[in-house]
């Protein structure tokens, strides 16, 4: 996607968050926008099941093209029982997987090869698993 600004890109986020309100029970967002282009966002969703989806976002967003780039992000989702059950991250500690920097880990302490995901895609992933 391509956003001309930060606001624009977090007013997304909020849409997405809208489009799973049949999930979500309550959320909160961390804004801070350092600058029109650049800024982080993090979020705490909780989930119908009483598990959560904490998130982080540090992005910039090219002036001339819109494009974004995310230098750092994280996606934990945790039960409701506070214990992991995937996190998503750019983290470069893991050089051995084929998508480093970016790998996905599971609660058995495997790390997997993973593609930056997107917000929407990662709420898709849990609404599938919900009773």
């Amino acid at each position: 996607m391509k956003f001309r600004n930060f606001k624009e890109n977090v007013n997304h986020i909020k849409s997405i968050i809208n489009m799973f309100e049949e999930i979500i029970t309550d959320y909160i967002l961390e804004v801070n926008e350092a600058t029109p282009y650049e800024g982080f966002i993090r979020g705490k969703l909780t989930l119908i099941n009483g598990s959560t989806l904490q998130f982080l976002e540090y992005i910039t967003i090219n002036k001339k093209t819109g494009e974004i780039t995310t230098l750092k992000y994280r996606y934990n989702y945790i039960n409701f029982e506070n214990k992991l059950i995937f996190r998503y991250d750019n983290a470069p500690h893991h050089p051995e997987i084929p998508t480093h920097p970016h790998h996905k880990h599971l609660p058995n302490g495997t790390v997997t090869p993973a593609e930056k995901p997107t917000l929407q895609k990662i709420l898709y992933e849990i609404f599938e698993t919900l009773p």
